[in-house]
């Protein structure tokens, strides 16, 4: 039986309309509702991978979380580019980067050995085989790779995650603040979404008191950001 393939996906700029910083990320593929980013790592400078889900990602003045900018793509892809070479990328954010601009063998190499004291060596030379290493193939590739994606690759990464995910989940929520002290207006997504993180004794929890909207799904970048920010630790 033929696997389905991921559905066809226009690459756009986008950014977090809940974050301080107006910071470009990359949205490059789509699975299922399911839509695969490529961000810049603000705090390690490293390229990495985020997920989010479709409904969260909108036009400029619409109720959704992620923002769709009208910065060209490509501009940017070289960016992450350039950035992935000085300061290394994970695996999922090289193969995902390789869909959007050709990369050499001595580019994923390159990437891979920036990235190997933060991270698993092997899993980092493993994504060399997941991404188009000759340049001019790569070219011809890039809009079959956005279509399609690695079925393999992309089947061996939704284990990681869900495995991930779980664990996560299971996590305990220890609120440091209370509900006086949020610092966010009344009616956003901000404020609600931290009454619920500090409300919550798991992730898992968190998780399951997202809006019913569709459109706002609680995830593990609004964990971080209440940890970030002092509101919440995990235990």
């Amino acid at each position: 039986m033929k696997k389905k393939q991921p559905k066809a996906f226009q690459p756009v700029c986008v950014y977090d309309a809940m974050g301080f910083i107006r910071q470009l990320w990359l949205a490059v593929e789509q699975e299922g509702e399911v839509v695969r980013l490529l961000v810049s790592d603000t705090t390690k400078f490293e390229l990495v991978s985020r997920e989010i889900m479709d409904g969260q990602l909108g036009q400029k003045g619409s109720n959704t979380r992620y923002i769709i900018s009208d910065h060209e793509p490509a501009r940017i892809a070289d960016a992450f580019r350039t950035r992935a070479l000085q300061h290394g990328a994970t695996p999922e954010a090289i193969r995902l980067l390789g869909q959007m601009v050709p990369l050499t063998k001595e580019d994923v190499n390159t990437m891979a050995e920036k990235l190997k004291g933060k991270g698993n060596a092997a899993a980092l030379k493993a994504a060399a085989k997941a991404t188009p290493v000759n340049a001019a193939k790569a070219t011809k590739e890039v809009t079959k790779n956005n279509r399609a994606g690695n079925v393999d690759g992309l089947a061996k990464a939704r284990a990681v995650r869900e495995e991930t995910g779980a664990a996560l989940r299971a996590k305990k929520i220890k609120a440091l603040k209370n509900k006086k002290e949020i610092e966010a207006r009344d009616g956003t997504f901000r404020r609600q979404m931290l009454e619920d993180l500090l409300a919550s004794k798991t992730v898992g929890e968190f998780y399951d008191k997202s809006p019913e909207d569709g459109k706002s799904k609680y995830d593990a970048s609004c964990v971080r950001f209440g940890e970030e920010k002092g509101y919440v630790e995990l235990a």
